[in-house]
């Protein structure tokens, strides 16, 4: 992932924090439930007399076509939601973003000692070559 990564995910973090402030819960429907990467679930929603759709991971939600389903949404723009809390998600992308930059500085220092270690291998081999 990389410090770029770690970035981007301290944005979105950052972002949906924001938004965990002021977000609505309303309760959707569930359309459409695929078994498979990421599992994904498509459900249908209406806030403030409009209606709405969207499409969120549901894996360990246990939802099945017909239930219902929690939708936690930006009341400023309920075409961003989902079934998990933004402050969830926000949670989520802070762990992460903590994890890319700890791999990305152990992977530097890791780089760094084996570096110097093919440096020194390098100088004790041309100190033993025959003249």
């Amino acid at each position: 992932m990389g410090i770029g990564g770690a970035i981007y995910t301290g944005y979105l973090s950052d972002k949906e924090a924001r938004v965990a402030l002021k977000e609505s819960v309303v309760v959707g429907s569930v359309v459409e439930v695929s078994r498979g990467k990421g599992d994904p679930v498509k459900y249908s929603f209406v806030y403030e007399g409009k209606s709405y759709q969207g499409q969120d991971s549901g894996s360990y939600l246990g939802l099945s076509v017909g239930g219902n389903a929690k939708v936690y949404l930006d009341p400023d723009a309920p075409e961003t939601n989902g079934l998990r809390s933004f402050s969830f998600k926000s949670d989520l992308n802070h762990n992460l973003m903590i994890f890319a930059l700890c791999a990305s500085v152990g992977s530097a220092i890791a780089s760094a000692i084996l570096w110097r270690i093919f440096i020194r291998s390098r100088r004790t081999e041309g100190s033993n070559a025959c003249p």
